[in-house]
């Protein structure tokens, strides 16, 4: 009787681009033991297994698996949406193809595999065009299959890259969440909490979610200068921004109209306003920005703004007034609202009637009534300001003088016998003169109520870990220190580090231009002096400009000239 014996050893398997590890072989890209232990191994893909055995790197083992099959290299950060939609995502994976461009004859198809004539025809019959294979690497190209096709794999390794935080959405009771795909859903809300904890930390001031031909650019506000933190791919970009707007309580079915929402966030224990605001970009979709407020930023004092000891006490000669007006003047960004918080903290108390009127309400600050306007119900700042001054204000924060009839109740408030503080978007303190003489304040007037007006600008601070001194003489002649100069002068230059992410700064500090309308000043914008005029009068009762304001923090090493 012959014994017959089974075996139950599977069939030995090979990788599916033996061809490529040939042509490894035969030009000498590896030896002939390593092409035989690949041959021999279980790897499904022999690029693979040469990148990981470290023969060659990625970049080279690409190029010579398609010089092997004579055909280009993928670009798989070039991939045209309409393409996509011709291949069913079943298809895509079931023969390994991600479409990269069509036209009304040819698909550009990226494989690991070009010499497969089988998915070569069923694609050619699947989309109605002649097919082009391009060559890609195996990982890479079902990375970017699940980017297109399955965007929650991207961003779950999209927040492995922001690392761990502790991020708690605190909700109202009126809110109701707008439905999404469920599959998308819990991914994108990790990855948004992600961005605005790692944001926090790097100490952004506002968080820019972009629309680009590529995907969703995300950018951090630090110190006063975007930071480029990540790209998302576009499947994955409408579900981020989604999610945003969903936070912010706006209306997800409208993309074509700017949205502004609010929304508060827990981060790691600290609570924080999130200010959201939403624009459509053209062919592109919506971007989107996230302001970052801190509520102990309501503690501020005038001390913690930065100014020097005599910017400082010429502020507070101003707010000493308890009649006329206060103009804090700069352009977006300039620490112009910090101020006049700032300012507010100092003049407040319990026998003081303070009002605000903003738009909109950036901080809750306690004794203080706040009003914020609604143009939109035609609650305007002028309307507001009226219906104020029936409350019988001593002092009145307008958030900002935009218009004529504003100026005018403005101005009107602070000949009555109140003491307003508002702001403008002007260079410098003594071209808002002209500014509001262009709105429409008669001169007379301006001379009559204007107390000071008060130009600021923020600097970035130099990083105290990597700046080095520097000699004076690389400064130009026009910015060097002066004998009048009564400090020691240490100038100093930042290369960069890890504590400042290498930008060589870390954190701010405000400088200013106060200019105090005084009896001889108020007469010379009464009969309409030219800004040059009123410059030098104020530079002859102490003011200094922007600039000197400026140049002598280069001087005490406190910031850069090229800052300035």
């Amino acid at each position: 009787m012959v014994q017959r014996t089974s075996s139950s050893a599977a069939p030995q398997r090979f990788p599916r681009d033996l061809w490529g590890l040939a042509y490894l072989e035969r030009e000498g890209l590896i030896g002939p033991e390593a092409a035989r232990e690949i041959r021999q191994s279980a790897a499904e893909w022999a690029a693979e297994e040469v990148v990981r055995r470290g023969l060659l790197d990625s970049q080279t083992a690409q190029q010579a698996f398609a010089r092997a099959a004579r055909v280009p290299v993928a670009d798989l950060g070039a991939v045209e949406p309409a393409a996509v939609h011709l291949v069913a995502e079943s298809v895509a994976r079931h023969h390994g193809v991600l479409a990269l461009s069509a036209s009304d004859r040819v698909i550009r198809l990226a494989t690991s595999n070009p010499l497969d004539l089988d998915a070569e025809q069923a694609l050619a019959f699947a989309t109605s065009r002649q097919v082009e294979f391009h060559y890609a690497l195996p990982g890479a190209l079902a990375r970017r299959l699940d980017e297109i096709y399955r965007p929650e794999r991207h961003i779950e390794r999209l927040v492995e890259g922001l690392g761990s935080a502790t991020v708690e959405t605190i909700e109202e009771p009126t809110f109701t969440a707008v439905p999404i795909d469920t599959a998308v859903e819990a991914p994108t809300a990790r990855l948004v909490d992600a961005t605005i904890a790692d944001a926090v930390r790097e100490r952004a001031s506002d968080i820019h979610f972009e629309p680009t031909d590529q995907g969703l650019t995300i950018r951090y506000r630090v110190d006063g200068v975007l930071r480029e933190v990540m790209k998302v791919p576009h499947p994955t970009a409408a579900a981020v921004v989604r999610r945003v707007k969903v936070m912010g309580k706006m209306d997800v079915s409208d993309p074509l109209r700017p949205h502004d929402g609010r929304a508060a966030a827990r981060v790691d224990l600290k609570e924080w306003d999130l200010r959201i605001s939403s624009v459509p970009i053209a062919r592109l979709g919506e971007k989107v920005v996230i302001r970052l407020l801190d509520s102990a930023s309501t503690n501020l004092k005038l001390d913690a703004i930065g100014l020097w000891d005599d910017e400082r006490r010429a502020l507070e000669c101003l707010l000493d007034n308890r009649d006329g007006i206060v103009l804090v003047t700069g352009p977006t960004g300039s620490g112009k609202t910090s101020t006049l918080y700032a300012a507010l903290d100092r003049i407040r108390s319990s026998g003081v009637n303070v009002v605000t009127v903003e738009d909109p309400v950036e901080y809750r600050l306690p004794g203080v009534n706040q009003i914020q306007v609604s143009e939109k119900q035609g609650f305007t700042f002028a309307a507001a300001l009226r219906s104020v001054l029936r409350q019988d204000p001593d002092v009145v924060l307008l958030g900002e003088i935009r218009d004529a009839e504003t100026a005018q109740v403005a101005w009107q408030a602070a000949l009555s016998g109140h003491f307003v503080m508002s702001t403008l978007h002007t260079n410098d303190a003594a071209s808002t003169v002209a500014r509001l003489a262009d709105i429409g304040v008669e001169p007379y007037k301006m001379a009559a109520a204007l107390k000071g007006i008060v130009a600021q600008r923020l600097l970035r601070k130099l990083c105290p870990k990597c700046a080095v001194a520097s000699d004076p003489e690389r400064l130009p002649p026009y910015a060097r220190p002066h004998s009048r100069f009564d400090r020691k002068v240490e100038i100093r230059e930042s290369k960069g580090c890890a504590f400042c992410s290498y930008t060589g700064y870390r954190g701010r500090f405000a400088v200013a231009e106060i200019l105090t309308v005084d009896g001889s000043v108020a007469e010379m914008i009464s009969s309409g002096a030219s800004t040059e005029r009123l410059i030098e009068a104020g530079r002859r009762f102490g003011m200094l400009t922007l600039w000197e304001s400026g140049i002598r923090r280069v001087w005490t090493g406190e910031t850069s000239y090229g800052e300035v």
